[in-house]
């Protein structure tokens, strides 16, 4: 073990962070550190193993002539071990704002398709409700609003030029709104049991699979003076449509627009920080 003398600035316990990213798959692990400065895997210790594969960034803001330290990490699906992901994250790292990015499954809304980026207003724990001879019904008791700030500066930011020229003949879209977050892998939203969850909320744009619980993990932590903002940001690897009979699920078209999905993201996400003291903005190369 390392003595407290001989501690390091790459060790866990002696770093903080401006922002931390959370992830759950390969695809998107990788597409985050591709966008940071300088990544390195942070150093583990007896007392602080590093778990989650933590690794320490840079994002470079020429507007504000400063370097802001972001932490990557990479956890397990489902909400819990979201949850457990992102309660680690500002145990470790007392971030000012906690970003879970990846994939997920879009919804029919307003054209919405493969590649496109949907940003969390709130995220709804669509799985807490009450199952009887009637079948399931939802409530909303876990329903959880995003970071104002950066709600705000995803709707200024989707309508900016921020694709370059050339890369596709259709530039992804970004849209801000409601996303759905369970421990089920939704392939057909009319299937009786996720057709309950559109009914409740008719305007969802995603339904993925970690985000309540990060959602609620930061809640808690603001509960107990955290500062942590919290925002979702999903790009579509599928569409979740009716089968009909005989047709393969979805898990081909996924697996297929993943990597585009991921890329695609960060892309708008990343491709240049603003960062002031009370909100993050990000804007277009």
């Amino acid at each position: 073990m390392i003595g407290t003398a001989n501690r390091r600035s790459d060790e866990l316990g002696q770093v903080t962070a401006d922002l931390v990213v959370l992830t759950v798959l390969d695809e998107e692990y990788e597409a985050v550190l591709g966008c940071l400065a300088a990544p390195g895997l942070l150093l583990g210790s007896e007392g602080a193993p590093n778990t989650y594969a933590w690794q320490l960034g840079a994002i470079d803001s020429p507007r504000y002539g400063a370097t802001f330290r972001v932490v990557v990490g990479v956890g397990t699906p489902t909400t819990p071990y979201g949850a457990l992901a992102a309660l680690e994250a500002i145990r470790r790292f007392d971030p000012r704002y906690i970003a879970f990015v990846g994939v997920a499954g879009g919804l029919d809304r307003d054209g919405q398709r493969h590649g496109d980026v949907a940003v969390s207003s709130a995220v709804v724990a669509y799985e807490y409700g009450k199952v009887d001879t009637g079948g399931f019904a939802p409530r909303g008791d876990f329903t959880y609003r995003c970071d104002g700030g950066l709600v705000r500066a995803a709707k200024a930011v989707a309508n900016a030029r921020w694709w370059r020229e050339g890369e596709d003949p259709r530039p992804p879209r970004v849209r801000t709104g409601l996303i759905a977050s369970g421990d089920k892998l939704i392939d057909d939203p009319r299937e009786a049991f996720f057709a309950a969850v559109g009914k409740m909320w008719p305007k969802l744009l995603a339904v993925e699979m970690e985000g309540a619980g990060v959602a609620a993990a930061v809640h808690e932590a603001q509960s107990q003076g955290h500062l942590a903002g919290f925002v979702l940001v999903r790009g579509i690897s599928d569409m979740p449509h009716t089968k009909a009979a005989g047709e393969v699920a979805s898990t081909g078209e996924r697996d297929h627009w993943k990597p585009t999905a991921a890329r695609t993201t960060m892309k708008w996400h990343w491709c240049q920080a603003q960062i002031s003291p009370s909100r993050v903005i990000f804007c277009p190369v």
